[in-house]
């Protein structure tokens, strides 16, 4: 079998071609990410300016770029070749446990597990739908001003986790195991980060209902 041979000039002149690309694609990728237009600049190495151009239609990336741009936003290379850009929209939660200190600037990891949380949210509501049962209802609501001994109460009545229950829990992984379980039962999906620093976020949650998230930092 042979191969066609491609020199270096041919192979470098292929990768700086040019490709017309949908502009909202563009857009709409970046904004999947949940990046800002001057963060996703500088992860993809080009001025803001010009990404700008890109995503205007003003001019196109490359096909190097691209794929550049695809590796930094954790997108399949193909989404950018749709005609038009997909119908779903990340929205980053904005709760979060951090430990005290001004915020940090979010990671395109922190941003990438994020997003993951919000489709597996809704892939077990298609779950659910796709059974013909209705997804279990955590109604407990609160306020700031809630004495915090009587919530964890009448949270502990609503989850079935007594004392004696916690304490049998002997090790740090079948506690975790057990209050995902509980949680879950009661209508919380529970997820964990995986490579984020605790600085960044130790938590997070998605109130959206029914099946709201909460994420913890393993």
């Amino acid at each position: 079998m042979k191969f066609a041979k491609f020199s270096a000039s041919r192979m470098g002149a292929f990768v700086s071609e040019r490709i017309p690309v949908e502009p909202r694609i563009l857009r709409w990728a970046r904004e999947f990410a949940g990046l800002p237009e001057e963060e996703a600049a500088r992860r993809i190495g080009v001025s803001a300016e010009k990404l700008s151009d890109w995503e205007e239609g003003v001019s196109s990336p490359t096909i190097n770029q691209l794929r550049t741009m695809a590796d930094r936003y954790r997108l399949s290379f193909g989404v950018f070749l749709l005609r038009q850009p997909p119908a779903r929209k990340f929205i980053p939660p904005h709760d979060f446990r951090r430990v005290q200190g001004p915020p940090l600037p979010r990671s395109i990891e922190l941003m990438t597990q994020l997003r993951l949380a919000v489709e597996r949210r809704q892939l077990a509501l298609d779950i659910y739908e796709a059974l013909d049962e209705a997804p279990p209802v955590f109604s407990i609501s609160t306020d700031m001003r809630a004495d915090p001994d009587e919530l964890a109460t009448k949270l502990r009545a609503a989850l079935g986790a007594d004392m004696s229950q916690q304490e049998s829990w002997r090790t740090t992984q079948k506690a975790l195991s057990a209050w995902k379980d509980k949680f879950e039962q009661a209508g919380i999906l529970v997820g964990q980060f995986s490579g984020i620093d605790r600085d960044e976020a130790r938590g997070a949650s998605i109130a959206e209902y029914p099946l709201p998230v909460a994420i913890v930092n393993s």
